[in-house]
Formats: C-alpha cells, sequence, structure tokens
C-alpha cells in the first residue's frame, strides 16, 4: 500500500489529521483536537477543528468529498511512537502475514501489530 500511494504522490498532498481527543460543544457541535501532518511538512503540528459529529480519539482521518467529512482510515493507518527513533510517527499498512500487520512510517521504520488488532477497535 505505501508504494502505491508513493508512486501516485497522494502522501505528500495529503493533510493527515490524528485525533487526540474530541470535545463537545453547545448545539451538538463537537471540537477535534490533536495533531495534523502535511504531507509535504515532516512535522506534525496542532490543529483544532470544528466538526458536526463526533470523531473516534487515536485515530488518523483524511477529509473527505465533500469537504469537511473526515474519513477514518483505521485500520490502514495509525499514529504511533517509533520504536527506533522513540518520535510518533505516521505508520501505513504495508503487509499481513500470519495474523501480523506490519507498518510501515515515511521514515521507513516498521511496526509489527497482531492483525486486526482488540485494542483498536
Amino acid at each position: 500500500m505505501v508504494s502505491a500511494l508513493n508512486s501516485v504522490n497522494w502522501l505528500s498532498s495529503t493533510d493527515w489529521f490524528w485525533v487526540e481527543r474530541c470535545e463537545y460543544l453547545d448545539d451538538s457541535s463537537f471540537q477535534a483536537v490533536g495533531l495534523r501532518l502535511r504531507g509535504s511538512h515532516p512535522s506534525w503540528e496542532p490543529f483544532n477543528r470544528s466538526i458536526d459529529h463526533p470523531l473516534r480519539p487515536d485515530r488518523i482521518y483524511v477529509d473527505g468529498t465533500p469537504p469537511g467529512k473526515p474519513i477514518d482510515l483505521w485500520p490502514l493507518v495509525m499514529v504511533s511512537l517509533c520504536p527506533d527513533c522513540r518520535t510518533r510517527e505516521l505508520f501505513l499498512l504495508n503487509k499481513i502475514s500470519n495474523g501480523t500487520a506490519i507498518l510501515r512510517s515515511l521514515e521507513e521504520h516498521e511496526l509489527t501489530i497482531p492483525y486486526p488488532s482488540q485494542s483498536q477497535n
């Protein structure tokens, strides 16, 4: 999956939103709080975004069509502390083998998790 997305430059043109928490506001509106990673900019930056429906925390979203309708990318994409460099990285599903998902970051680091992961459902 990572190779296919890289080949069409989709990774570099996408804003990734990692929702740390979703807060209920008044009048049935919500505010998503977390970090944004712009594909063309390698560092996480804080974001606050008003939305009209709740989003699940600890998930990665991208904007859908129409804009403003976020798409949850679980279980294809996740954010985790990298075991190699100990920084928060975006990991994309690379392959599944023998009940194990191998995810790869944009920094070419790997993360191995049981698939499907029961802790993220």
